[in-house]
Parts: C-alpha cells; sequence; structure tokens
C-alpha cells in the first residue's frame, strides 16, 4: 500500500493507510529522499512506525527469501 508522492492524499486514503500499518503492525515507512518526507512523517507519527529515506530505483525486483518472507531488492 502506498501513497504517491506528487499529490495530496484525501483524508479517506490517508485513513486507510494509517489503518493498514496499525493492522499490519508496519514498523517502517520509507519515503522518496527527492520529496518531502511530511506525508511518511505524517504517517509515522499516528502509528509509531520509524521513518526510512530511500532513494527512487531504475529497477527493482520483488523476491521471496528460503521462509517465504517477501525481499524487495533495487538496482541502480
Amino acid at each position: 500500500m502506498g501513497l504517491a508522492p506528487d499529490s495530496e492524499p484525501t483524508p479517506d486514503k490517508m485513513a486507510k493507510v494509517v489503518d493498514f500499518c496499525r493492522t499490519h503492525q508496519v514498523k517502517y515507512i520509507f519515503f522518496e529522499t527527492l520529496v518531502s518526507p511530511k506525508l511518511a512523517d505524517t504517517i509515522a507519527k499516528e502509528t509509531g512506525a520509524g521513518l526510512l529515506g530511500a532513494q527512487s530505483a531504475r529497477k527493482s525486483d520483488s523476491r521471496r527469501d528460503e521462509t517465504g518472507k517477501k525481499l524487495f531488492i533495487s538496482y541502480a
């Protein structure tokens, strides 16, 4: 679940993201370092999650480890 960094989300969308984070006990909110972290900061404060900046990747790949957990791999 995510938000577009170049537009303001509706209050309903923000509430859904916050609810998702709480329900799934999200530990960290990632935000693109090239845009303002204001939205990510708001969600982090509402949910108690930490913030981690991430640079935009040119190519990304989602794989699973040997236990079946999803891994996120990005390539510059």
